[in-house]
């Protein structure tokens, strides 16, 4: 079993990970938590878990030139992906591993050391930013943000504030031009806003924007 995991599993692989999941859920049923081999099991789970969040990053590279090459919009895509498919499979260990581990390598490795700097680098790209910042908080487990917004998602938070200023400063020219991307994008930011717990800032840009909550 721990053979067959070590050499045919692929963490980013979502399809792979689900399965490896149900798999984990069927033999806590049967199998005793003490048993030395679940233990084991679990144990390089997580290390394979780790050591996939520490490889994965998408390049910081400035949005005019990725707009400018197939082959950089290939590899940011890509990268991207990548990251969202190891995301989406560690949600699907929530219940089975422990939440401090999972925030701490989803939160903070993967989307705060990982794609912090090139979702910053996006801002200029609105709808793009948005898409991809609702892709990733939208998956998370609602359980992580019940009591606030966790320690481990002070990036996030602070990308996500940041990106609801930047949207924000373009509301005149957005009203002035018919825009219909700002408000739209500051419509799914304050959900987001209201997902992680805090509902300040997510009404604050519902009322600047004259959204509905």
């Amino acid at each position: 079993m721990t053979w067959c995991h070590s050499w045919c599993w692929l963490p980013e692989n979502v399809r792979q990970t689900r399965m490896a999941a149900e798999m984990m859920h069927e033999l806590l049923v049967y199998v005793p938590a003490d048993n030395p081999d679940l233990q084991h099991l679990v144990t390089s789970i997580r290390g394979r878990f780790t050591a996939a969040a520490e490889e994965c990053s998408v390049p910081a590279w400035p949005t005019a030139a990725v707009k400018a090459s197939a082959a950089a919009q290939a590899v940011v895509f890509l990268r991207f992906c990548k990251a969202w498919c190891l995301v989406a499979g560690m949600c699907a260990f929530s219940d089975i591993l422990p939440s401090s581990f999972l925030q701490r390598l989803v939160l903070g490795t993967i989307i705060g050391r990982g794609l912090i700097a090139h979702l910053r680098g996006s801002f200029g790209d609105v709808a793009v930013t948005t898409a991809k910042m609702c892709a990733l908080v939208e998956m998370l487990p609602v359980d992580w943000f019940r009591a606030g917004t966790p320690k481990e998602a002070s990036t996030l938070h602070e990308l996500l504030s940041s990106f609801a200023r930047h949207l924000e400063g373009q509301r005149v020219d957005a009203l002035r031009h018919n825009l219909k991307e700002v408000p739209e994008s500051a419509a799914r930011i304050g959900a987001l806003l209201f997902r992680i717990g805090d509902e300040q800032l997510g009404k604050r840009l519902a009322r600047i924007f004259d959204v509905e909550r």
